[in-house]
């Protein structure tokens, strides 16, 4: 048996929430298209999707990650939380305003924190915190030359603020391209 009713009152109207959807602009659908270009669009490959447009934009807005999940016909929040799971994403809420293009990521895992990832962090913050946007980041993998850090995808092993600084300057940016592999002597 149901609620029982007394006549003349109205009956509330539904309270149950409404998921917010944001709708991407024109522009920033254009964005994505050309961004994603001829790749398939399967969700297989968000990941991916997700690198190209942090590292064309230097972090990820709403308007984009909104246009990624119409363009791949997947829920917003699939893609949001995708996006904020990894540290390597920069990503921005409505109306954010972008950070630097360039990021300075100082490692503060334990053997760099013992190394001095600290006041490093802390120099750099002061020094490049205008042109560069400098912050913390979980275990690069370098333990064996601590501190690490890692300006754009270039790794700086053992970094003072001088040769930060030096590679700032330079727009070292970019991973070194590995050694050709020699011939295969197959007898």
């Amino acid at each position: 048996m149901g609620p029982k009713r007394h006549k003349g009152v109205e009956r509330p109207k539904s309270t149950r929430p409404h998921p917010k959807v944001r709708h991407p602009s024109d522009g920033e659908l254009g964005d994505v298209r050309a961004l994603v270009g001829d790749t398939p669009k399967n969700r297989d490959l968000l990941i991916e999707h997700l690198h190209s447009l942090n590292d064309h934009f230097g972090h990820l807005s709403a308007g984009h990650m909104a246009a990624l999940a119409q363009l791949l016909a997947l829920a917003q929040i699939d893609v949001y939380e995708t996006a904020t799971f990894y540290a390597h994403f920069t990503t921005l809420g409505e109306g954010e305003t972008p950070p630097p293009a360039l990021t300075l990521r100082i490692c503060d895992g334990p053997a760099c924190r013992m190394a001095g990832a600290k006041a490093l962090l802390t120099e750099a913050l002061e020094a490049f915190g205008d042109q560069v946007r400098v912050c913390p980041a979980p275990c690069q993998g370098a333990c064996d030359t601590p501190p690490s850090a890692i300006l754009g995808q270039s790794r700086i092993t053992a970094p003072t603020l001088s040769t930060l600084k030096a590679h700032i300057d330079a727009n070292d940016v970019s991973p070194p391209k590995p050694a050709p592999l020699p011939p295969l002597n197959i007898p």
